[in-house]
């Protein structure tokens, strides 16, 4: 029974929602097995938390002098699911009050009460349109235009081009809006995961709405937009985006404004080196500022996301917002999961707190910690913990790291993938090691440094350079 479907329900139950099942379970309309109630309330008074129950002992409670019998305990177990599931899809049920609506609205036509619909779906239309724009807002409106659609073609014959009119001008949005979220999720995909999945056209759609005079909804722009955008950037079709979406955010559900956002931020991240460094920062920082006093750092369950967690801490702390970044991340670490790949985020972020403080010792203790659950995380590891060796002046152990580094990038291919091109990075580190008291050396390194392709560590790089040639050692 420990490990039966209904216990794993029961056991996410809040305090308030065993009540309420228990009331659920003396409801005739839903259950007349009476045992079920008794065998609720003996589980919940004596197996706290729903563990460790004792099967055969719960079968003599229920059952007192019987022969214990598997087969009616299974029996109920079985009905406790089915129950379980009717309960949670009530709680889901009464609390959309659309749902509630539509489906008054095909009882009462079905019935040929007309008045009653009319009003009934005039009501539920005005309270849609007026309703922010969230994930079901087309479907919703689809819905009512084909129940409509039904009466209009049973009574009121001359309405039928009026509902058919709104279906169309509603499927074309409807359409718009679905293939433009899936557009967006391909593309974050291809950057996240490097999966390429064909992306849909979406132009034929436009052409057609624009030949029908067709109505498209102002948030749609927007989606459109972000979709343009991710198929050539350009940093004017950005400031388009954010202009529209601040004109328009108070028309959205949390759900929109999150997506838009998100996929605002990762337009950004993967243009990079599009847009001038300090327009970058500003604009990363502002989005991600807004996004963690909103709330949206946080996916359904509760817990923070941790890519958002991972660049908000990392902003502020290129921002040199070394008070704020530890705030932020001593109060957070606990709000993500509790993983591996989590943990060792969190000593990243402190280790490279740490070097940008100039606390080198304790960013290598923190950064000691830090596994290879994460290809870019690892590497992350192995740059900062070169350069703050580096800035101790443990020159020989920077040798045996980066002798170490090369074998690593020889025996395996995972490493290979690598956006921040840390194999860059350590070949000029090396060259930087053999060359520290050759001034000659050095400038040819710079020059040649200066030139090179944006990679990770590439001004520290340049900063340490110039500081020897500066230093007059030779």
């Amino acid at each position: 029974m420990n490990n039966t479907q209904f216990i794993k329900i029961i056991r996410t139950f809040s305090a308030d929602e065993i009540k309420k099942f228990r009331k659920f379970l003396l409801s005739p309309y839903f259950n007349t097995n009476k045992t079920l109630v008794k065998l609720l309330d003996h589980l919940t008074n004596k197996y706290k938390g729903y563990t460790n129950i004792n099967e055969i002992k719960v079968f003599q409670f229920l059952y007192p002098g019987k022969q214990y019998n598997k087969k009616r305990i299974r029996d109920l177990s079985s009905e406790m699911l089915g129950l379980c599931e009717r309960f949670l899809a009530e709680i889901q049920f009464g609390a959309d009050n659309y749902l509630l609506n539509l489906n008054y609205l095909k009882s009462i036509n079905s019935r040929n009460i007309r008045q009653n619909f009319l009003n009934k779906y005039r009501q539920i239309e005005e309270k849609l349109l007026k309703k922010n724009l969230d994930y079901e807002y087309f479907n919703n409106l689809q819905f009512i235009y084909k129940e409509y659609l039904k009466f209009c073609n049973s009574y009121e014959i001359s309405s039928v081009f009026d509902s058919v009119s709104k279906i169309r001008e509603n499927t074309l949005n409807s359409a718009l809006f679905e293939i433009l979220r899936f557009n967006l999720g391909v593309s974050f995909m291809k950057y996240e995961f490097n999966r390429k999945i064909e992306i849909i056209q979406v132009e034929d759609i436009l052409r057609l709405s624009e030949r029908g005079k067709i109505n498209l909804h102002p948030i749609l722009k927007i989606y459109y937009e972000l979709y343009r955008a991710n198929l050539k950037f350009d940093i004017k079709s950005y400031y388009n985006i954010k202009k529209d979406f601040f004109g328009n955010q108070e028309f959205m559900d949390t759900t929109v404004v999150k997506e838009i956002m998100i996929n605002t931020l990762n337009i950004l991240i993967e243009n990079i080196n599009l847009i001038p460094e300090s327009i970058y920062s500003k604009e990363i920082i502002e989005l991600l500022s807004i996004m963690h006093e909103e709330g949206l750092f946080y996916d359904n369950n509760g817990y923070m996301i941790f890519g958002y967690f991972f660049s908000y801490a990392d902003m502020l702390i290129n921002n040199s917002e070394f008070e704020k970044a530890n705030k932020f991340i001593t109060e957070n670490q606990s709000k993500i999961v509790q993983d591996r790949l989590n943990i060792d985020m969190v000593n990243t972020m402190y280790g490279k707190m740490y070097f940008k403080m100039d606390k080198y010792t304790k960013a290598i203790e923190r950064l000691e910690k830090v596994t290879n659950s994460d290809v870019i995380l690892y590497l992350q590891k192995k740059r900062y913990l070169l350069m703050s060796n580096f800035e101790l002046g443990n020159y020989i152990i920077c040798e045996q790291m980066v002798s170490s580094i090369n074998k690593l990038y020889t025996r395996s291919k995972r490493y290979t993938n690598d956006p921040t091109r840390f194999v860059i990075f350590v070949k000029y580190l090396n060259k930087l090691l053999l060359s520290i008291y050759e001034k000659d050396s050095l400038k040819k390194l710079l020059f040649t440094l200066q030139n090179e392709t944006k990679f990770s560590g590439q001004k520290w790089l340049i900063a340490k350079i110039n500081e020897f040639i500066k230093a007059k050692k030779y």
